[in-house]
């Protein structure tokens, strides 16, 4: 465990000089210094520190069922992410030659950042100037969007740092969070969306049979995949997606 008030550390306060003016001054002002504690290793000590540095202290512990319910949405994020990393890596086409070309054609690209953002335009099924912007706000796996992108506020905030518009931005993460059902990779999951399938909880309440005429009348239309996934497939699909968490907000 270990607490977080402007450079605090420990007990004995690793800051310099000015930070600890810095603190001091805004606690006599009134202002509030804010200590997280993942347990309760110094909190005695901490709240003694800033009591010595002008301010009042007081200590709140969660609720057990709190913190078990912050425990469980973290597993959930947790699985969810590698989820999807795991499925981006399953899917991944970006040999080395590929990633050659890739430095060649758009050189303004760093080639160290090349097999990253090559890595994200195969599985976000993007093309390559936008899994650069991606890659330029330090954005090196779709797990890492996939968890920025997870709220309205986290994908407003991607639209304005990356400058991609934010319907694009919403389709990536329907793509990434489709792809949380195993057999579902970038392609298949832009097929499903195309064919009006907004999320996992939408792809939880789909007819197989239904859904499979849709998909086939969607790639006759838009030639997405070479191969369809096979009748059997698809009820696996639905049933996979009836036992995962929601994870991303609309």
């Amino acid at each position: 465990g270990g607490a977080a008030v402007g450079a605090m550390k420990t007990k004995s306060v690793e800051m310099d000089e000015q930070d600890r003016l810095t603190i001091a001054n805004q606690l006599r002002n009134g202002l509030t210094g804010l200590a997280v504690m993942a347990d309760n290793f110094e909190v005695d000590a901490t709240m003694a520190k800033m009591i010595s540095l002008g301010g009042r202290s007081e200590s709140y512990r969660l609720a057990a069922e709190t913190a078990e319910a912050l425990n469980e949405a973290a597993m959930v994020q947790n699985a969810a992410a590698n989820a999807v990393d795991e499925a981006a890596e399953a899917t991944s086409d970006t040999a080395a030659e590929l990633i050659r070309a890739f430095v060649v054609d758009i050189p303004e690209i760093d080639e160290e950042a090349a097999p990253a953002v090559a890595k994200l335009a195969d599985a976000l099924d993007i093309g390559y100037a936008e899994a650069a912007k991606l890659n330029a706000v330090e954005i090196d796996r779709v797990s890492i969007f996939y968890r920025r992108g997870a709220t309205p506020d986290g994908r407003a905030a991607l639209a304005a740092s990356t400058g991609i518009d934010a319907d694009t931005i919403l389709t990536m993460e329907k793509k990434l969070d489709l792809m949380r059902v195993k057999g579902v990779g970038p392609k298949y999951a832009t097929l499903l969306i195309l064919s009006g399938v907004a999320s996992v909880p939408d792809l939880a309440r789909r007819n197989a049979e239904n859904l499979v005429a849709s998909l086939t009348a969607t790639n006759q239309a838009h030639a997405v995949v070479d191969e369809l996934p096979g009748e059997s497939d698809v009820p696996k699909w639905i049933a996979q997606a009836q036992e995962l968490p929601r994870v991303v907000v609309y």
